[in-house]
């Protein structure tokens, strides 16, 4: 039995804010696999860090938001 599936980790506000090397081109390739497997029904799971209170990626703030939620319109 096998299963396929993109893991999307870590793709958080807070980390995208730090302008990580290549950013758009990380950025625009994500959203392409994204479209690709939703579009082949290929299940998307996403993993997101929580640094805890106080910290830039603490739950539910604003930096531990998943960039790529703003992106769903491609």
């Amino acid at each position: 039995m096998s299963k396929i599936g993109l893991l999307v980790v870590d793709f958080q506000e807070g980390l995208v804010a730090e302008n990580p090397f290549n950013k758009e081109k990380t950025i625009n390739n994500i959203k392409l696999l994204i479209k690709e497997c939703r579009d082949k029904n290929v299940e998307v799971i996403y993993v997101m860090h929580d640094g805890g209170k106080g910290d830039g990626l603490e739950a539910e703030s604003d930096g531990w938001q998943m960039h790529l939620k703003k992106a769903k319109k491609l």
